[in-house]
């Protein structure tokens, strides 16, 4: 795929764009996925997606993110959404982010949980909001505490309500 220009995968027609294989996708340069337009992205499969290296889907323009379906979203891979920036984070939708396990919320970074919209706050869990740590629980700003329902409010475990910041007990 490396023989392929920029500009020869903007011009790629569907047919042609999904019969790339998995391991032709994941061989795509950064440069070559930035040619791709926002009509383009929603053409890939989710096995094409799911294909992508993590570093290049977290490269994407917000227009280019925006354009990915949410079965491709939902295609992503656990690496591929940990290296999301905040930015590409708050844009998952919020049915993506209420299938997040303990284990996924916990490894994703304070930025990427501070990233998080009050609706996907909503949408978490409360076995994986009250797995969280005292720092990433910390990552949540005062809207988003404000936003946690009775049950996500009463899952908080006295640890984690010891560590609590002024303002967030507030909320």
């Amino acid at each position: 795929m490396a023989a392929l220009t920029p500009e020869q995968l903007k011009n790629l027609e569907s047919a042609d764009l999904q019969a790339l294989n998995t391991m032709a996708v994941r061989s795509l340069s950064t440069a070559q996925l930035d040619a791709l337009n926002e009509s383009q992205w929603p053409l890939l499969t989710t096995a094409q997606v799911a294909a992508l290296e993590p570093v290049d889907l977290a490269a994407l323009s917000t227009a280019a993110f925006r354009a990915l379906s949410a079965e491709q979203l939902a295609a992503m891979t656990l690496p591929q959404r940990l290296v999301l920036p905040g930015a590409q984070i708050a844009m998952l939708p919020t049915a993506l982010i209420a299938t997040l396990t303990a284990d996924d919320l916990n490894a994703l970074g304070t930025a990427q949980i501070a990233a998080l919209t009050t609706a996907q706050v909503v949408a978490i869990g409360t076995l994986p909001l009250s797995s969280l740590d005292g720092t990433r629980l910390n990552a949540l700003g005062t809207q988003q505490f404000a936003a946690l329902g009775t049950a996500q409010a009463q899952a908080l475990t006295p640890a984690q309500m010891a560590g609590l910041e002024t303002a967030d007990v507030r909320a």
